[in-house]
């Protein structure tokens, strides 16, 4: 983990006017291009004729049909299913935010695209793989310390739960982030947020797992640590870990958290000049359903950690 010399500084198809033909909208929310007041007044006034109905936007969805003829109380009653439908969220409200899809490739220096290498202490060993069906980057550490880091702004609020894969096939002898001089984890997971304080959520040696405290850090920061998974049982299989990060920070440090501002992934062994070789795939943010879509986006600057 992080050393006294560590720092971080956190980070449709639009449809044609239909006229008096069956209208069918496919979507999950409905963008009118005129208000429903508007539209409900003037078939109202021109209730004696055949209604012309008005262009709406379509995006994707279910569907709504409006047929010609229709009283006007029909109308009004299939204008409020036209707003109940509105307020449904979209089928990809849910979906995940990736942060960490390892088979995207890599740079001229065979770093992740979109990640940037920070070495610590001694050299950094890693590689971009596939094991198995899973696309992953491999960290090894030999008497070493390194990361790959990645800057964000995302609201935790809208995007509370971090969810990722990891494997651990070697764990540094006598790890322990409980202890400065033996603070080495095989597999530490950053998340910064914009106010310098930090969660690391750990795979460590010794510590049990469950366990929540102070980790060391430099001046200024405040690092959180969480023991995911904890010794040798685990070790040499996928694992998916999934924390609620909104949670953690409240629980933590006793108040609502600011914006994400970046992620860490990191090894390191040089404290107890020893080894250890770790896995990481599928680093994702995942929202509540019923949020509405929001993208992420990549500051231009590099964090510094």
């Amino acid at each position: 983990m992080m050393s006294r010399r560590d720092g971080l500084i956190p980070l449709g198809d639009e449809a044609d006017d239909l006229g008096n033909s069956l209208l069918t909208l496919i979507a999950p929310s409905l963008i009118m291009d005129e208000s429903l007041s508007g539209i409900l007044y003037r078939l109202k006034a021109r209730s004696h004729e055949t209604p012309r109905l008005p262009v709406w936007r379509i995006q994707r969805g279910a569907f709504l049909c409006v047929r010609p003829h229709m009283s006007f109380s029909s109308l009004l009653k299939l204008s409020f299913v036209a707003l109940w439908l509105l307020s449904l969220p979209p089928a990809w409200a849910s979906q995940p935010l990736v942060i960490g899809d390892f088979s995207l490739g890599v740079d001229q220096d065979g770093v992740p695209v979109g990640w940037e290498l920070k070495e610590r202490s001694g050299k950094a060993d890693f590689a971009v793989l596939k094991d198995g069906d899973v696309h992953a980057l491999c960290l090894r550490s030999e008497d070493a310390s390194f990361s790959f880091q990645k800057p964000l702004d995302i609201d935790p609020r809208e995007f509370p739960v971090i969810s990722w894969k990891w494997k651990v096939t070697k764990l540094p002898e006598g790890g322990d982030f409980r202890e400065w001089r033996k603070d080495d984890q095989a597999a530490q997971l950053f998340v910064a947020f914009s106010n310098a304080n930090v969660i690391v959520y750990i795979w460590d040696t010794t510590a049990p797992q469950g366990h929540m405290d102070d980790a060391w850090s430099p001046p200024f920061i405040s690092i959180k640590a969480v023991v995911v998974q904890s010794g040798r049982t685990e070790t040499g299989k996928w694992l998916t870990e999934t924390r609620n990060a909104y949670e953690d920070y409240r629980e933590l440090f006793g108040k609502e958290p600011p914006h994400i501002a970046g992620i860490r992934l990191q090894i390191n062994s040089q404290h107890t000049e020893t080894s250890g070789e770790s896995f990481f795939a599928d680093v994702m943010f995942k929202r509540h359903r019923t949020a509405e879509i929001q993208a992420v986006s990549y500051p231009s600057g590099n964090p510094q950690f």
